[in-house]
């Protein structure tokens, strides 16, 4: 997708909007999770090598087709997952990234 970004000052007034709110409101969920994962500057976001290092990190759906995270150390024993259900796979990532960041932190 290639699209324009749009900037404005305070107080301007908005223009009209140059969504084609018609075609997103008719996409599946799936179509929007592929546009999502075909995004370029969404790659960067979406590469879970660095965290799969760190720990035993692994994300699925769940019953309600909602993705989770799940950690577990070296020995398979979870030690950690999502209390959260998340209705996109990059907000599930972006939580565990979160996380790392908290736990870097406080170490």
């Amino acid at each position: 997708m290639s699209e324009k970004i749009t900037r404005m000052r305070l107080g301007e007034a908005p223009r009209e909007s140059l969504t084609d709110w018609a075609r997103l409101d008719a996409m599946t969920e799936e179509d929007i999770e592929r546009a999502i994962e075909n995004d370029p500057e969404w790659a960067a976001f979406n590469d879970v090598s660095e965290l799969q290092k760190r720990a035993g990190f692994s994300l699925f759906r769940g019953p309600d087709d909602q993705w989770r995270w799940l950690l577990s150390d070296k020995s398979g024993a979870v030690i950690g997952q999502s209390t959260v259900a998340y209705r996109y796979k990059g907000d599930a990532i972006g939580a565990v990234k979160d996380l790392f960041e908290i736990i870097s932190k406080a170490a």
